[in-house]
């Protein structure tokens, strides 16, 4: 409706169901973006069409490394509901793009344990800063957790999911 489409990429190994190690070689890569949209054409074997941007560089989507969060380890290594957590995380060049946040917002949009978010509201505010390229320590508060097959970490950042080196 409004022209635009608002959207926060996977980390890389997600993306692509693959160990991270697979993309050591690679700082930056490219994707185009085009949406495929179902048609209805009455004698055509087409079922779907691609839009893609009048200027096809602007549908450019580019993962790069120096912008693509890592995080290390969690200490505890076992949580529980209400427990306190450190994790540990490199949020690499992303903070130069993160301006301008509200009162009430952090540069990491939620942050997971299995199922459980973290509550930083206790520890972290809009005036905390993390350094780029440098391990960083957040420490949180884990929320009611749900029974979980595992302790999975993961860290949605303003621009996309962070990697994971645990």
């Amino acid at each position: 409706m409004l022209g635009k489409i608002a959207y926060r990429l996977p980390s890389i190994d997600s993306l692509f169901d693959a160990p991270l190690s697979n993309f050591d070689n690679y700082d930056t890569m490219r994707f185009r973006l085009f949406v495929k949209i179902p048609i209805d054409v009455v004698g055509s074997d087409a079922t779907t069409a691609d839009l893609m941007c009048g200027t096809a560089s602007r549908c450019d989507i580019y993962y790069k490394k120096a912008y693509t969060p890592v995080i290390y380890y969690i200490n505890p290594p076992v949580v529980y509901f209400d427990s306190i957590v450190d994790i540990w995380f490199n949020p690499k060049s992303i903070m130069g793009l993160i301006v301008d946040l509200l009162s009430d917002e952090m540069p990491f949009i939620n942050t997971k344990i299995g199922n459980a978010l973290v509550n930083f509201e206790d520890f972290v505010g809009f005036e905390t800063t993390f350094s780029g390229m440098a391990r960083n320590r957040v420490r949180g508060r884990v929320t009611d957790q749900p029974i979980a097959d595992s302790q999975n970490v993961t860290m949605q950042w303003e621009t996309g999911k962070a990697t994971t080196q645990l």
